[in-house]
């Protein structure tokens, strides 16, 4: 997903236009060049559950409304450009990193011991990871690239049309997970488009909506093991829940005013998002985040 160089602004500007229409939110942009600011208070979160049309209403029930309750707090590493995360099968975090000649893969434990970096050539700008099986696939923002890896090491596989581990795809790539139908790859839109895991060709797409409304800006995903794909929201508080059938969204989490990190000086907007295998915590944080938070969203 894009860092906030004023070239990107246009594009910000309709994408908060869209999610304040699909909140039915007053106020929530004013236009200015302040990309990050697009933060529904927890009122204009709430009316979700209060303000739907009889038409919506017939379309998607309104979703539940959940806050991250935090467990416990690890050290993050704050000069990364966070663009993915995923837990690999021993336990460990798989953290995929943006920005042009500073991106870069990597595995890390709990408590911060980095290990199997893989930096990206300068001209590519990191994206979302997923884990799947034995590999780990990583996006790059706008150059049109997968990258397939080892997992053990993060290695370049040997396939692909080149026999070096790249797969072409058209259009951006943002965030990516893997489920039993193979991967879900986003675009910042608001469609999620699901993937072969082994050539990468798409296979489906899924046209994700709010209470019956189209939505738009999932960037990086987590595929939960309930059939839930879970999705941020690029510049606001918000983590969708998606139903991974039927596109609709279950669940909004806001995280407005509950991770200490989110407001510190330096910091970018909160991105990055990993189901824990075997418990019903998250691993939550964001770009230049210096906290990887562990929660478990719970009602609001």
């Amino acid at each position: 997903m894009p860092d906030l160089h004023p070239t990107h602004i246009p594009h910000w500007r309709p994408a908060a236009a869209l999610l304040c229409a699909a909140l039915t939110v007053s106020g929530c942009a004013d236009g200015s060049n302040n990309p990050g600011k697009v933060k529904p208070t927890s009122g204009q979160v709430a009316s979700l559950s209060s303000q739907t049309s009889p038409a919506t209403a017939a379309a998607q029930t309104a979703p539940r409304i959940l806050t991250p309750h935090i467990v416990r707090e690890h050290p993050f590493n704050n000069r990364d450009f966070i663009e993915g995360l995923d837990v690999t099968p021993d336990g460990n975090i798989l953290v995929s990193t943006g920005l042009n000649g500073q991106s870069r893969i990597y595995t890390r434990t709990v408590d911060g011991a980095e290990s199997n970096v893989q930096p990206l050539p300068a001209m590519y700008f990191g994206a979302g990871t997923a884990v799947h099986k034995d590999t780990a696939w990583q996006l790059s923002w706008q150059q049109g690239v997968a990258f397939h890896r080892h997992l053990r090491d993060l290695s370049p596989m040997g396939d692909g049309p080149e026999g070096n581990g790249q797969f072409h795809y058209d259009g951006e790539g943002w965030g990516l997970c893997a489920n039993d139908r193979g991967l879900v790859m986003s675009n910042g839109s608001g469609e999620l488009t699901f993937r072969d895991p082994e050539t990468f060709h798409p296979t489906g797409q899924l046209r994700v909506t709010l209470q019956g409304q189209p939505t738009s800006s999932l960037n990086e995903l987590d595929c939960g093991p309930d059939g839930r794909i879970w999705a941020n929201v690029w510049q606001t508080n918000l983590i969708y829940g998606i139903d991974a059938t039927t596109g609709a969204v279950t669940d909004v989490v806001d995280t407005t005013g509950t991770l200490p990190a989110a407001t510190k000086p330096g910091v970018d907007v909160l991105n990055g998002i990993a189901h824990i295998p075997g418990t019903d915590r998250f691993y939550i944080t964001g770009k230049n985040w210096d906290t990887l938070y562990e929660v478990t969203f719970e009602p609001k």
